[in-house]
């Protein structure tokens, strides 16, 4: 996860597309000069999956692995990461392990006066469990009537821009999409899209204080191809005790 390469909304959840997961895990720094580093962790394993069978439970035998190699430069920041992971079931009958990784990249870029680009991407199979619309949701992979384990492919992203219409003054327009390969293994009312748009204007008058007005769009498509969409005016009034 690049936390500094989140967009700037005062919806808690954020894009869907985003690589967003916070894990026990041991993980260690490397500094590689020049403000470059290597982050190498070891992570609590959570093997999220479909069973179709009523005997199948999840193995989590090994902890899932991650690397991310990070640049930061006075212009802003770039981050790519590589996960690892192995995903098993056991059953009355048997047993199947399979493999499961995937990459994210994702930064920062200054633009004129305070004004930002932000963006990230994501994309492989069987890491759902690392993804923000979908961590949850049983989606890194199938197991078949047959106990034959399927990682499922996802992948999608996010794009953001910040504004500073004064020192005081800011808005963020955003837009995500997240996408799950289609599998007969999962129910017809299980994820399979979803689009993500946020248009916001914060006030921050000191900063502890953020007030604002954000508009949120949602559109959410079935595995059968169903799909609605959903509109929102939130407004939030935060303070923080730690700045």
């Amino acid at each position: 996860m690049d936390a500094d390469a989140l967009p700037d909304t005062l919806d808690f959840e954020g894009p869907g597309g985003a690589a967003y997961l916070l894990v026990a895990g041991v993980h260690h720094s490397f500094s590689l000069g020049r403000g470059n580093t290597l982050t190498v962790a070891a992570e609590d394993p959570d093997g999220q999956l479909t069973p179709a069978r009523a005997d199948a439970s999840i193995s989590n035998r090994f902890p899932d692995v991650s690397i991310a190699a990070r640049m930061e430069r006075d212009w802003g920041h770039l981050q790519l990461a590589a996960l690892g992971r192995g995903l098993g079931y056991r059953h009355d009958s048997g047993k199947d392990d399979v493999f499961g990784a995937g990459l994210s990249f994702s930064g920062s870029l200054s633009l004129s006066g305070q004004d930002l680009l932000l963006f990230g991407a994501v994309a492989g199979s069987g890491i759902s469990r690392y993804v923000a619309d979908i961590s949850g949701s049983d989606l890194d992979g199938v197991v078949d009537a047959d106990g034959r384990l399927q990682v499922l492919g996802v992948h999608g992203g996010y794009v953001a821009y910040t504004h500073y219409w004064s020192s005081l003054w800011r808005s963020n327009l955003v837009y995500g999409d997240l996408r799950l390969e289609r599998d007969p293994g999962l129910s017809s009312t299980a994820f399979r899209r979803s689009q993500y748009g946020a248009f916001n204007l914060i006030w921050s008058p000191a900063p502890s204080w953020i007030m604002g007005m954000e508009l949120l769009y949602g559109r959410l498509q079935q595995q059968d191809g169903a799909r609605a969409d959903a509109l929102r005016l939130q407004g939030s009034l935060q303070y923080n005790f730690i700045k």
